[in-house]
């Protein structure tokens, strides 16, 4: 029984159905700027955004990771396991180019869209037979613009905040 959460394993979990949606990624299969040519764990460096080549794809802890409570108030007790709730927050962060601002914002539309969708489809972070869930449940929460300095600019990005809930036994 899980006594604390493995947030490298959720990450690497919502990155990999990311990656399986076939309208988010290809696998560099082909320099198609409509697909996301990197996708990967961990805070972007600021300085170098604009160095990798958009669309990108970035999955990063929150500024407030996790909340921890007992469940419903109180421990929860089921055959002698005690459980405590546990709200992880994680961001998705994400930048495209296109040759006018107005072109690059249709194209985060459409991404945001495809993403929202696939967070959706796997609210509990389980396989297609749905048998090995991780959380309870996950849904983005907030979308926001990454940096106002670049509305109206022909790179911009988004950021979308996640949370996800999940119960530690405490043995």
């Amino acid at each position: 029984m899980a006594l604390a959460v493995d947030h490298q394993a959720l990450k690497t979990k919502i990155l990999d159905f990311l990656k399986a949606n076939n309208s988010l990624w290809d696998n560099g299969a082909r320099d198609d700027p409509l697909f996301f040519r990197s996708m990967e764990l961990g805070s972007p460096d600021a300085n170098k955004i604009a160095a990798r080549p958009p669309p990108a794809l970035w999955i990063t802890a929150d500024d407030i990771l996790e909340d921890m409570s007992p469940a419903s108030g109180n421990p929860t007790t089921i055959n002698s396991v005690e459980f405590m709730k546990s709200i992880v927050h994680y961001l998705i962060i994400f930048v495209a180019q296109e040759r006018d601002s107005q072109r690059v914002e249709e194209r985060l539309d459409t991404l945001q869209m495809e993403i929202i969708e696939t967070l959706r489809q796997r609210f509990r972070l389980a396989n297609d037979v749905g048998n090995d869930w991780l959380v309870n449940e996950m849904m983005p929460v907030q979308i926001g613009v990454l940096n106002r300095n670049l509305t109206g600019k022909n790179q911009q990005g988004r950021v979308i905040r996640v949370r996800l809930e999940t119960y530690l036994g405490l043995d």
